[in-house]
């Protein structure tokens, strides 16, 4: 799964994740665009969509605009997902 996260806010997600033992593993594809790559355990999706919706108002980019996506999708700026 790819994100587009406010950039200053990468350390502050990956440091998230790593206090929900297994949920995700983050990898920083592009830092100036904020994009991310979230490796996700089958089984801990819908976790991970409560994280997000819980945490999307501190990782939204400034340029984000409504799409009519999810809660988490639209805050997040979901760009792509690969299962």
């Amino acid at each position: 799964m790819f994100l587009r996260i406010r950039t200053d806010r990468i350390s502050l997600f990956r440091f998230l994740l790593e206090g929900y033992d297994g949920l995700a593993v983050l990898s920083t594809i592009d830092v100036q665009e904020g994009l991310v790559r979230l490796i996700v355990p089958k089984g801990r999706h819908a976790e991970l969509w409560t994280l997000l919706a819980a945490i999307s108002g501190e990782l939204a980019p400034a340029n984000s605009d409504e799409t009519g996506l999810t809660q988490a999708a639209q805050a997040a700026e979901f760009v792509h997902a690969n299962e």
